[in-house]
């Protein structure tokens, strides 16, 4: 979790934070039942994540719009950033 962290530039959240998102999202990724409740816990966590993360990937390409988004955008331009060779 904390490797996680570092790459996506929040690792001063913490792993115990870091879990509880991927545990919330998740909740709203496996809502097959359609569950109002299960669904709301994993968009306020997206919602969550998109504040905390809207300003660490600002002006990074593609603009991600949405937290999962966000994240592969954060995550690809970091490692991209960290390749030998690269600009």
């Amino acid at each position: 979790m904390l490797s996680l962290g570092s790459v996506l530039g929040v690792a001063q959240l913490g792993a115990a934070q870091l879990r509880d998102w991927f545990w919330r999202l998740h909740q709203g990724v496996i809502n097959f039942e359609g569950n109002p409740q299960r669904e709301e816990v994993g968009t306020a966590c997206s919602r969550e994540i998109d504040e905390v993360l809207a300003p660490v990937s600002t002006g990074w390409r593609p603009r991600a719009t949405t937290a999962l988004s966000r994240i592969s955008c954060i995550v690809a331009c970091r490692t991209a950033a960290a390749a030998p060779g690269t600009s």
